[in-house]
């Protein structure tokens, strides 16, 4: 069976303002690139594959798209996995807008009416995009997490990546008072050691 795409460029409009004058077939090939390398290896491949083959069916509907659930004596809304493909979908399309490959090389298009992005800009765009995404998937993390009798196939995967900061404390230096019977600071201030998650 052929891989299908989970969303369509029309899915942009409700979460990234595109330009209708973007060619909606220049955003196909990120939307299928950041389902394959952003979207399955967060799923496993197991549930990746059951999902996308049986995507129709409720469970799997409102995986993609969201709604509410509940858990204990709570009700729960999440997004789904729809909004965080459309923004890694994005990233993926911004890092390579603008370049074309010919058949003398790759060039840049400008234009007298605007300028390109400098190098900067557009990595904080596409950081920024990426970090969205992974906030929606954290909410489907969570989703999922709390319905494994009905997503079987999910699982705690040690190669699924985590990404995001983790900011941890670090222990200043510690130094026996006598007088006191207790470990004191011999450093005024705490140290932060920040480490980023993203493998």
């Amino acid at each position: 069976m052929a891989e299908i795409r989970l969303i369509v460029t029309n899915d942009f409009a409700q979460y990234k303002q595109i330009l209708a004058t973007v060619n909606a077939e220049r955003l196909e090939p990120y939307i299928m690139e950041a389902q394959r390398l952003d979207i399955k290896p967060f799923l496993g491949e197991e549930l990746y594959h059951d999902f996308v083959e049986n995507v129709d069916t409720t469970n799997y509907k409102k995986l993609l798209s969201g709604g509410d659930y509940t858990y204990g004596n709570y009700t729960y809304y999440f997004n789904g996995i729809k909004p965080a493909l459309v923004y890694f979908a994005y990233s993926r399309f911004l890092q390579n807008q603008g370049v074309t490959v010919t058949g003398f090389g790759v060039v840049q298009k400008k234009t007298e009416f605007s300028g390109q992005v400098d190098n900067d800009t557009l990595s904080r765009l596409v950081t920024s995009a990426r970090e969205v995404g992974y906030a929606y998937l954290r909410e489907v993390e969570t989703f999922l997490d709390r319905n494994t009798a009905t997503y079987t196939l999910w699982g705690y995967s040690t190669t699924r990546p985590h990404h995001g900061i983790r900011i941890t404390p670090v222990a200043p230096d510690l130094e026996y008072n006598e007088l006191t019977n207790k470990m004191i600071s011999t450093n005024s201030g705490t140290d932060l050691e920040i480490e980023s998650c993203d493998a």
